[in-house]
């Protein structure tokens, strides 16, 4: 979140594209390690299925908006 508050203030889409690129890794990271380890193996496939669709659709229209505002508010 710092990171992409700092690409914000900077109006650098490079820091606002890393943050969202950390953050997905982190949420990865976590479904791999913990959730996947109590499911079964085919509805964990499902659940990863659905889960990387809706999350990166969620982070692409986030990091759209940060950086179209980031333009709109240059002088």
């Amino acid at each position: 979140i710092g990171l992409a508050v700092w690409g914000v203030r900077a109006q650098r889409a490079m820091l606002i594209n890393l943050a969202v690129f950390g953050f997905a890794l982190t949420v990865l990271g976590f479904y791999f390690s913990s959730f996947l380890d109590k499911l079964d193996r085919s509805m964990s496939l499902l659940l990863g299925g659905v889960l990387f669709l809706v999350g990166g659709w969620l982070l692409e229209k986030l990091r759209r908006s940060l950086i179209a505002g980031m333009q709109g508010a240059q002088p």
